[in-house]
């Protein structure tokens, strides 16, 4: 069995690269929350585990153009594998005020993350530290993956972004025109400040218009790949319009969604198999009651974990069947459909 599941992941993987559905960690969520409520969470749409390592954030400070040269405070290396689909929460660590301004990081926001970053958000800190993670709503972040792992860590053409969130060079402003850390970008045209007709006594206040300002923004399901091309600040295409990848919540019960993402990709890789077309296999990912049908009759399904080794095996002779998962442990589980022809079909499941 374990042969043929290696297979499987042969047949399945496409070459990856830049540009490609599915084959590159993306930022999954963000949260710019009150005082030093903030984080960042990384998804991983692959089959296979990633090496963070060979990633590091930069935060834009500002409008920079200049946060990834070398010694600069913008510039976060990674650690860590990231599970297949899975997700990677980063979070800010402020604790007792950390010699900044605002109250701490909230102590359960610290405790859910996979990582905890930086103490102090004051700039000159001692020792210092990167502060990518003391971002607000008017810093842009990108997600990048080195070039050559056995050259320079610190050369800026090395480095390639994966995933950008705002636009790189370019300082949203506050309702009267000037720069300001309580403004960000909204889903108003022109992006990166309030309409020139925005009504605050019809629309609301204008401070309630800024998604990446005190606001969690959560990628769509049907988002499968980051942004990785770099627009010229205040020029069409690059304005940076939220909406358009994004839902948006106020920042408050982060530990509802943070650590977990739901994401077209697991329907992407499951359909990439070779095999028997023609059947589905849903709800994916699956808590309870698990739904498969076929236009052609199933003989056996088999279920496996990603060693390889078989769990159940159920024989059946029908074109549907449901099978009750809410006693299966979470993770991910390899589906194998034989049908009365002999040929089989492969679905890649989660398990929340």
């Amino acid at each position: 069995m374990k042969n043929r599941f290696a297979f499987f992941f042969w047949v399945l993987l496409p070459a990856a690269g830049l540009g490609q559905p599915c084959t590159e960690l993306f930022i999954s969520e963000y949260m710019e929350g009150s005082n030093n409520d903030k984080a960042l969470e990384l998804y991983n749409p692959t089959p296979n585990p990633i090496d963070l390592s060979h990633y590091r954030l930069i935060r834009w400070a500002n409008g920079s153009i200049t946060a990834d040269l070398p010694g600069s405070d913008g510039i976060q290396p990674l650690g860590g594998i990231i599970q297949p689909f899975s997700t990677w929460l980063i979070s800010l660590g402020i604790i007792q005020g950390g010699g900044t301004v605002g109250n701490p990081t909230d102590s359960l926001l610290m405790a859910i993350a996979d990582t905890v970053y930086t103490s102090s958000c004051q700039p000159g800190a001692n020792p210092p530290q990167p502060r990518v993670m003391c971002f607000n709503g008017d810093d842009a972040i990108s997600l990048q993956k080195i070039k050559n792992p056995n050259g320079s860590q610190t050369d800026p053409s090395n480095w390639q972004d994966v995933d950008i969130l705002g636009i790189i060079g370019e300082q949203p402003t506050n309702a009267n025109g000037t720069t300001s850390p309580t403004a960000g970008w909204t889903a108003l045209d022109p992006y990166w400040r309030m309409p020139d007709n925005y009504n605050s006594s019809v629309q609301g206040p204008y401070f309630k218009q800024y998604w990446t300002q005190s606001h969690k923004m959560i990628r769509k399901p049907s988002v499968t790949q980051g942004v990785s091309v770099r627009h010229p600040a205040y020029e069409l295409p690059g304005k940076f319009n939220p909406a358009v990848e994004w839902d948006s919540l106020p920042a408050t019960d982060y530990a509802a969604t943070l650590g977990q993402h739901t994401c077209d990709c697991v329907n992407y890789w499951s359909t990439a198999e070779s095999g028997e077309g023609g059947f589905l296999i849903f709800p994916n990912p699956v808590r309870d009651d698990l739904f498969i049908r076929s236009t052609i009759s199933i003989s056996h399904i088999r279920i496996l974990d990603l060693s390889g080794k078989l769990l159940k095996n159920i024989p059946i002779q029908a074109h549907t069947t449901t099978l009750r998962t809410h006693e299966w442990p979470a993770g991910l589980y390899l589906a194998e459909v034989e049908f009365s022809s002999g040929s089989l079909g492969r679905r890649i499941l989660v398990k929340p």
